[in-house]
């Protein structure tokens, strides 16, 4: 047999391999997959899940909104037509608000098996709303008319309806989560009741009581979620 022959049937041989290589790492990528997806999930799994749930819905309550406040401020014909670089700095960080909420309501959840994505596309919802306070706070009414305009825009067009309705459907997710978490625990068997897990949820739930203002009950909440999605292995048994 020649030279020539014997490297073709050996070319012919790799690619064969190759393929059956292929093959098998695909299927058994395609049933790791499967497996990850079709994981049952546990029932402190599904606390977890109900009240980032519960609290995704509240996020995108805030950036709605915000958004549109922001958006009818732009609208506003007083500054169309005026040319003064402050003026258009300011309208810059107001556009580019609307763009940010944009682009993260394009963005899509991180399915349940990938937590850490998961919290950090919630993390991410969060610190949104944060920016919006800020363009708020760093308004200067008294210092220049456009911040004067801009702050008339926002309290006419019912920014602190807006805020008053937020603070109260914050109350209740925090009592809503409290509800879960305590009916969670009370559930379980009384061995398990003394575990750490269990010791752990029943301080958060107290925590959550104990936070006279809203924003604090917030922080602990949103560290009760942190602690879920990028904890290491717990082990209930």
């Amino acid at each position: 047999m020649s030279q020539q022959i014997m490297n073709k049937y050996f070319i012919a041989l790799l690619l064969v391999i190759g393929l059956t290589s292929t093959q098998a790492t695909e299927t058994t990528t395609s049933t790791t997959t499967e497996a990850q997806a079709e994981a049952p999930q546990t029932a402190r799994d599904l606390l977890f899940e109900a009240v980032a749930a519960d609290y995704l819905k509240l996020l995108d309550y805030e950036l709605k909104e915000s958004k549109e406040l922001v958006e009818r401020v732009l609208d506003d014909d007083r500054f169309q037509n005026i040319r003064s670089e402050i003026l258009v700095n300011k309208k810059i960080t107001l556009r580019n608000y609307v763009e940010l909420v944009k682009e993260k309501n394009k963005k899509k959840q991180p399915s349940r098996e990938y937590k850490a994505a998961r919290f950090f596309y919630i993390f991410g919802k969060s610190l949104l709303y944060t920016d919006f306070l800020d363009i708020v706070a760093r308004l200067e009414p008294t210092m220049s008319r456009y911040d004067c305009w801009i702050e008339e825009d926002f309290m006419s067009f019912g920014l602190e309806t807006f805020i008053d309705t937020l603070n109260q459907k914050r109350a209740k997710l925090v009592r809503d989560s409290v509800r879960r978490i305590d009916d969670y625990v009370n559930g379980l068997p009384s061995e398990q009741q003394r575990k750490a897990v269990a010791q752990k949820l029943t301080d958060f739930s107290l925590k959550l009581k104990e936070a006279t203002e809203v924003q604090d009950k917030m922080a602990v909440l949103k560290d009760f979620l942190r602690d879920y999605y990028l904890e290491t292995p717990v082990e209930m048994s």
